[in-house]
């Protein structure tokens, strides 16, 4: 924890500790959700809106996929291997997919 660019609390818990690299696919599910309903919210987007009017890399049958099917994972979209790989970027991966 960091307040004022000062360190608070760095410790880990159970398996973790300060240096266990968690990968960040399964540790941002919370926020990237708390976020995209922050945008709700604020009217910003809609649940229904198509994710290609955000992201225009996702094309064909995964260009009709909504933010509601993402978030729940009923998109149909098969996970991409290369989320995985060391130094495959965003793009890398939306043009598998």
């Amino acid at each position: 924890m960091v307040r004022d660019g000062r360190v608070l609390r760095n410790r880990g818990y159970g398996d973790y500790d300060p240096i266990t690299v968690v990968p960040i696919a399964s540790a941002s599910k919370w926020l990237t959700s708390a976020t995209m309903m922050t945008l709700v919210d604020e009217g910003r987007i809609s649940l229904d809106d198509r994710v290609s009017m955000y992201l225009p890399e996702f094309t064909g049958v995964s260009g009709t996929a909504t933010i509601r099917q993402l978030l729940s994972h009923t998109s149909g979209i098969a996970q991409a291997d290369c989320i995985w790989s060391v130094g495959s970027t965003l793009a890398d991966c939306v043009s598998r997919v």
